[in-house]
């Protein structure tokens, strides 16, 4: 499926970060294709993990890049659409995939039972090779980021590159 976002900046996302549903935000289940210039079409999928939980994610960009893909993490209370505007005013969408994963228990991903850390990590190990990815360079936001540093030491192999913004710092 493939769905495009658009977004209607207002003065309360400029404090919040965050669109309100429903206001120009084509993020909603069962959103419609809207193709143009000033949108990003990106398609939703999913794959099964290993204990057979549908974990849903987002991709953008090109098919068949050589470029190690950029795997994007949302924090905590967030979903893999928190990424629409980099991914639709960056020229990485150009070059390589970008893969936006809803966590198990965030958006896409329903799961009501216990999450953590490894579970997380090895989640993200199943989404690289249910796409067929080999290494990937991990960024994440807050919780997304301390995940990312935790996924590159429980997978040192699939990880290529970090990318951190602003980690949560252990007490």
């Amino acid at each position: 499926r493939i769905v495009a976002a658009e977004q209607d900046i207002d003065r309360d996302d400029l404090q919040d970060g965050d669109p309100e549903p429903g206001v120009g935000c084509g993020f909603e289940h069962g959103a419609t294709l809207m193709m143009d210039a000033s949108r990003i079409a990106w398609q939703e999928l999913s794959f099964r993990a290993a204990d057979g939980v549908r974990i849903g994610y987002r991709r953008a960009g090109p098919a068949g890049s050589p470029h190690a893909p950029l795997m994007l993490l949302h924090g905590a209370a967030s979903n893999g659409t928190r990424w629409w505007h980099l991914a639709s005013h960056s020229r990485l969408r150009e070059e390589r995939a970008l893969l936006f994963p809803d966590l198990r228990g965030h958006g896409l991903s329903l799961w009501r039972g216990r999450v953590d850390m490894e579970r997380w990590s090895d989640d993200l190990a199943q989404l690289l090779q249910a796409t067929g990815h080999r290494r990937a360079i991990v960024g994440g936001h807050c919780l997304g980021a301390n995940l990312a540093v935790h996924f590159a030491v429980r997978h040192p192999g699939l990880c290529a590159g970090l990318v951190l913004i602003e980690p949560m710092a252990p007490e």
